[in-house]
């Protein structure tokens, strides 16, 4: 059984540039590409977004569709995590009605967050499971 999963990431950072937003994006791309992730921008909508959530810039260059491995998810989450402590970076990621998002607090908080980021991680085999029936 394929045990890869679409889903979406947004990137917020109500401090950084476009430019700097773009870095981030990009260095996000190429490593969940490194990891064997199929990585595209998503298309500007109003319904592929949260209206709740404000970008920087453009909409559609804060988010990206990806198709991952559920395993391999989990290692670009601590890898993501490690860059972002200390920043304002805010990072979502949604599949369906489920979701996950954490910024870079402090790395006190990493611990609980990546506790929270399993939690997401076995929601989502679990709704992946029941749409495989």
């Amino acid at each position: 059984m394929d045990d890869s999963i679409e889903l979406k990431v947004a990137v917020e950072d109500q401090q950084a540039s476009d430019e700097e937003l773009q870095a981030i994006l990009a260095t996000l791309a190429m490593e969940l590409e490194n990891q064997e992730a199929t990585v595209t921008t998503a298309e500007s909508s109003s319904k592929s977004a949260d209206p709740n959530y404000r970008f920087m810039g453009d909409e559609s260059s804060s988010l990206l569709d990806i198709k991952i491995n559920l395993d391999t998810l989990k290692d670009v989450s601590k890898w993501l995590y490690e860059r972002l402590v200390g920043t304002t970076t805010k990072v979502k990621f949604k599949y369906g009605d489920l979701e996950f998002e954490f910024e870079g607090r402090n790395d006190q908080d990493r611990q609980s967050a990546q506790k929270d980021f399993e939690d997401f991680v076995s929601k989502l085999e679990a709704a992946k499971q029941a749409q495989n029936g």
